[in-house]
């Protein structure tokens, strides 16, 4: 394992997270956090190898995995889940259930994201993966939830050049469709829960709310104040590298968003010692053990220099 932090996966976790429904889960220890909890499988030894840093993210199957959950007989839920190495079958109640891609979620360090329909028959159902590879993320959830709002988007602010972003959560039946707007205009590309702003102009201020909508109904969000601010001369870091636990072979990006006065230069070290050609806003070391090391960037004009917080 190489590391470059003591957070386990963050930043893939989060990406899953993002692709996940935002609704109610009935699966316990979805994201295998907590080892095996909630789960069985199939018995013993090397049929069950719990991976992941520190404790464990996601579950190895070996055979097959399961989870009993209560349901409501006729109800027809969506089940989804993340995969990597291989796509499981998947039965639900004890029938084969279809399985296939989920659209708009993109592979994260080889993992992917499917998802099936099944209808409940009692008030009890096994959910079962069967095959042999990796598995995370799982989500059981009624398609007929409607929409709640569980945290609203916050009021930014932001330099002319900066980059910001409004979240939203929301609980409900999926699927959730998403559709931002600023001073009441759809923005058509902001179509997820969170909306990314990047160099930030005067023309971005305004009100950002959240259209949320799926086959039971729509619920519009609060509004969120962009306020964008004149741009400092001298260069001001406004997104830190951060760093992570990386396995061996995968790649991993420190990126570090600043603003000031053209032009911005960059420059990146490794354990206090300058990084050859690494003069770019993100950087992409090679993962392997020989690049485990605390990592920061400095970045310059011509009114002044700044370092960024280390990233592990």
């Amino acid at each position: 394992m190489f590391t470059f932090s003591a957070r386990r996966l963050a930043w893939m976790a989060l990406l899953l997270t993002t692709y996940s429904t935002s609704a109610t889960n009935l699966i316990v220890n979805g994201s295998f956090e907590n080892l095996t909890m909630g789960w069985q499988f199939e018995c013993c030894g090397a049929h069950k190898s719990i991976g992941g840093a520190a404790g464990g993210s996601y579950v190895e199957v070996n055979t097959w995995g399961k989870q009993e959950i209560n349901t409501q007989p006729g109800t027809v839920y969506n089940i989804r889940f993340a995969s990597r190495q291989y796509i499981p079958v998947v039965q639900f109640g004890g029938e084969i259930v279809a399985v296939s891609p989920t659209t708009g979620a993109p592979a994260v360090m080889g993992w992917n994201y499917y998802e099936a329909l099944g209808t409940a028959t009692s008030n009890s159902t096994v959910l079962e993966f069967q095959g042999t590879g990796w598995l995370d993320d799982v989500w059981v959830v009624a398609t007929s939830e409607p929409i709640a709002v569980l945290a609203q988007p916050e009021s930014r602010s932001s330099f002319a050049g900066g980059a910001v972003t409004f979240t939203v959560v929301a609980d409900g039946g999926p699927r959730i469709a998403y559709q931002w707007s600023r001073d009441n205009s759809p923005l058509t590309w902001a179509t997820n829960a969170t909306v990314l702003l990047t160099n930030v102009s005067f023309s971005d201020a305004g009100l950002y709310t959240v259209l949320m909508s799926n086959a039971v109904g729509a619920v519009t969000s609060a509004g969120a104040t962009l306020t964008v601010e004149p741009t400092p001369q001298e260069p001001l870091i406004v997104l830190h590298p951060n760093g992570d636990v990386v396995p061996s072979g995968y790649t991993f990006a420190l990126t570090v968003s600043a603003v000031g006065e053209a032009p911005l230069r960059f420059q990146w070290f490794r354990d206090s010692i300058p990084i050859a050609d690494a003069t770019n806003r993100i950087l992409v070391p090679p993962s392997d053990a020989t690049n485990t090391g605390t990592y920061f960037v400095r970045v310059e004009n011509n009114s002044g220099a700044v370092e960024s917080l280390p990233a592990v």
